[in-house]
Parts: C-alpha cells; structure tokens; sequence
C-alpha cells in the first residue's frame, strides 16, 4: 500500500525506505531470493533520491546482514566496510559506527580472519564503553568471548563471558543472556548443567511474557467483539428511529416544497427580464475584450518595428562601422569607436525601457524555483571554477512559496554567490533550503578568507539584502571568521502578504 502512494507521488525517498523494508522483512523469513531482489530496488531508488551518507551506510550495513544470513561471508564483509566509508562517521555517530565495525569483526570471524575479527571487535567495545549501553557493552564481551573460545583460548572466554553476563542482566537484554548462556556451557562444560538451567528458566519466563501477551491481546479482542455487537444493535435502533424522522422530513419537505414553488413562478418574470439584461452585459463586455485585446496586438506590433526598425537597424549600422574600424589605431578610428560605443550605450539604454514595460508582469509567477537555483548556483561556480554543493528539504514543495519570496530568495542567493567570487577568494559554496514547521531556512556558505571585523561599512549589495528580508518579515545574519570562510543564514516564515507597494518595488 506503500509502495503505490509512493510510486504515485513519485517520491524516491519513501520507495527505498519500503523496498528496504520489504527486503529486511523476506530475509528475517528465510525468502533470500526475493530479499535481494528488493535491495536491489531500494539502491536505485536510493540512487534517484540523492539521499544522505548516512542512508548509504545503513543500506550497505543491511546488505552486509543478508549476505551474513546466506553465508556469503566475503560480500558480506565487503559491504559491511562501505558502510564505514561514511565521512566522520566515529565522531558523528559513534553508535553506528559501533555496530559496524561488530558487524566487520562478525565477518571476519566467519571467515576465519580471527586476529582481524579480535582489533574490530575490541575495537567496537571501546567506543561502546565511552557511550555505557550496557546491551551493547554485553554483545561485544559475547562476540570476544566467542572468539577466544574458536581459538582455544579458553581463559580470555571465561574473562569475557562474565561481564557480558552481567551487563545483559544490567541492559534486562532477554536474548543475549539466552545466547551467553547458551556460550558459557561451550566455555565452562563442567558448569553446563547450571548454565542449561538459568537457559531452561529464562526461556520459561519468556514464553510465559508472550502467553500473557497473547492473552492480553485475546482479552482485547474480546472486549472488541463486545463492543462491535453492541454498536450493531445501536445501529439498528438508529434505523428505526432514522425511518420515523425521514417519514416526518419527508412530510415536511412536501409542504415546504409546495410553498416554495409558488414563490419561485412568481420570480420566474423578474429572472427572464435579469438574464436578457445579464446577456446584453456579455455582450458588452466580449467587445470591450476584443478591443483590449486590438490595443495589445497595436503595442506587441509598435514594439516589435521599434526593435526592429530602430534597435536592429542601429546595431546593424554600428556593426559595418566597426567591421570597418578593425584593426585601425589612428585618432580618427579611434575616435569613430567612442561614437560606436556611446550609440551602443543609447541602444542599451532603449532596450532597457523597452524590457521593463514588458518584465513587470513576468515577475508574478516564479516557476521551477528548485530548478532556478540549481542553474543558478551551477553557472555562477561554472564560471568561476568553484566547487558547489546545493541540499534542499525534498519534502517541501518550494513552488508553493509566494511569487515575490521566491523572486526575493533568488536575488539574495544571487548577491550571495557574486560576493562570494567578487571578495573571497573560495574553492568550494555550499547552499542549503530546509524548511522546519511555519519558516524557511536559506544557508550560503564558502570557504574563503572571511570578513575581517575591522571592515567598514556595508555595501549596497549588503543593503539590498537586508531590505529584501525585512520585506519578507524574516531575519538574516552572517557568521564569519578570517580565514575560515563565511556563512550567511535567512529565516523567513513560508507564508507571506504583500502590499501592492512593497510588491512594485521588489519587482524592480
């Protein structure tokens, strides 16, 4: 169920999150050929979704347990090593990269690489320690005593069996004390009939938890009956009672009706005369359209001859004279250039006009702003050979922002990144979209030289900046330390109301 509202809605995300599960569901049954086959989906779509390392890594590290559970011990080690390329992942996620590096220990372990499964599995156990999880601390004694009994080292088993024995007890870890018990009859034979009763007994309790479970759940059940039959004979008294309220709405409504079809013939007149009326209303209007649509057409074609006519035929005319000025240096070629370029700079000025009596309309809808940005950020880098990185919230829908907030996000990204190549000498940008509850939050980072705090005051780049949030009744600051780059960060809500005022001027 899913998987079709998913695929519906295209979302890449949700379809490797539930191909991911689907595949960790038919492993745990013992369906390994449909397991992987739903891996397999769930890394392209992984693929497509652009998602984080850490998604990555979880993903390899599953692999990792299926291959383990098919006995395919070197692919399983293979992908338990992907997932610990995560960047910073010890220092970021010092659980995660616990449980891998077990997992690596585990397959070496299974293909007989002891010395290599004893340094991950230590290794794991210190970062465990740091954290105090006593189920976990209990895992790795259990793992490393394991170990050391395959190896015959039989005195390092017992030294580890014991305080796994007692963090499970600590962690209430049912499972792994089953297992430990299970392993301290292999370690201690001479004790194996103690350890076979501690089994006996706890396996007992747990069996007699999930009897107590199911009865509870049997009760539920019960109860749950109870309560439908009852709504059922509700239901059926709700009927009746139904029959004789219709019965007398009916009778009332038949009255009602009558009465009001009475009135309703005698506006029947007033309507006719208000349609012919509405009619001649049309009629006027689709001729006072027709006529606005013959004063579009007259000023699309006055401004298409004036381009033209007039722009076209000058650039036409400051081309031959040009063409014919190459290469000449004497004063009169160069001062024939000058006029060139000035009658340039005139043309520039006409086209300009000509543009803002056509752009103020086609600022009223901004259309694939995730789209835009992306564009925008690829050509500014391109350009000025910067590496970039651009992350958004894949669960907002950005184009449902307010035509003038998208224009105004834009124009500040744009300021951003011209800064950023202008001043900071930076190899690499980073630009962030989230979007948290009622606000929006826009990151643009580099890596250049900082502002130094002795800077004077701010540019009019920096204004417009200031402006255009306030205008959007967020808030912005810049975070920057000399030589290790600059950060500005804006926060605006996600819904916005301007003013005719406030919209004319962000439009220009």
């Amino acid at each position: 169920a899913a998987l079709e509202i998913y695929e519906s809605l295209e979302h890449n995300k949700g379809l490797f999150e539930t191909y991911g599960t689907l595949a960790l569901n038919s492993k745990d049954l013992g369906m390994y050929d449909q397991s992987l086959e739903y891996y397999e989906k769930a890394e392209a779509y992984l693929k497509l979704s652009k998602s984080k390392p850490k998604n990555w890594s979880a993903h390899f590290n599953n692999l990792g347990n299926f291959y383990l559970a098919t006995n395919d011990f070197n692919a399983a080690l293979s992908n338990y090593q992907k997932a610990l390329q995560e960047p910073n992942l010890q220092e970021s996620d010092s659980r995660r990269y616990s449980l891998y590096t077990t997992n690596v220990g585990k397959a070496y372990f299974k293909l007989g690489r002891y010395e290599e499964a004893e340094a991950a599995y230590l290794q794991a156990l210190k970062v465990r320690d740091s954290l105090g999880n006593a189920s976990q601390r209990a895992a790795s004694y259990m793992y490393l005593a394991e170990l050391y009994l395959a190896t015959g080292q039989d005195s390092l088993a017992k030294a580890h069996l014991y305080p796994g024995l007692e963090l499970a007890e600590i962690g209430n870890s049912r499972d792994r004390l089953l297992a430990l018990y299970d392993l301290g009859s292999k370690i201690e034979p001479e004790n194996s009939g103690m350890y076979f009763d501690k089994y006996k007994e706890l396996n007992e309790t747990i069996k007699a938890s999930e009897r107590t479970e199911r009865e509870r759940f049997a009760r539920i059940q019960y109860q749950t009956d109870q309560y439908i039959q009852r709504s059922e004979s509700l239901a059926r008294r709700q009927i009746v009672y139904l029959g004789l309220i219709s019965g007398i709405t009916l009778l009332g409504v038949s009255v009602y009706i009558i009465i009001y079809q009475r009135i309703k013939n005698q506006k029947l007149k007033f309507e006719k005369q208000q349609q012919e009326a509405n009619q001649e209303i049309f009629q006027m209007m689709l001729s006072q359209k027709a006529k606005v649509e013959e004063g579009k057409q007259s000023v699309q074609k006055r401004i298409s001859e004036e381009l033209h006519d007039g722009v076209l035929g000058e650039m036409n005319g400051i081309r031959m004279v040009l063409l014919a000025l190459n290469g000449k240096t004497d004063e009169d070629s160069v001062a024939l250039r000058q006029q060139a370029i000035t009658k340039l700079q005139e043309i520039q000025e006409e086209i300009r006009g000509i543009s803002h009596e056509l752009s103020d309309a086609a600022y009223e809808k901004f259309h694939n702003f995730i789209l835009s940005i992306q564009d925008l950020i690829g050509e500014r880098c391109q350009l000025a050979n910067l590496q970039c990185e651009f992350d958004y919230d894949e669960d907002m829908d950005w184009d449902q922002l307010p035509g003038l907030t998208k224009i105004n996000l834009h124009r500040i990204i744009q300021e951003c990144l011209q800064n950023t190549v202008k001043h900071a000498n930076a190899t690499k940008v980073q630009v962030s979209l989230e979007a948290s509850g009622d606000l929006c939050e826009i990151r643009i980072r580099d890596n250049g030289k900082g502002i130094a705090p002795s800077r004077g005051k701010k540019g009019i780049g920096h204004k417009n900046i200031a402006s255009r949030v306030a205008n959007m009744n967020g808030r912005w600051h810049v975070n920057s330390i000399p030589g290790e780059g600059t950060e500005v960060i804006i926060t605006i809500p996600r819904s916005q109301e301007f003013s005719p005022a406030q919209s004319l001027v962000l439009n220009s």
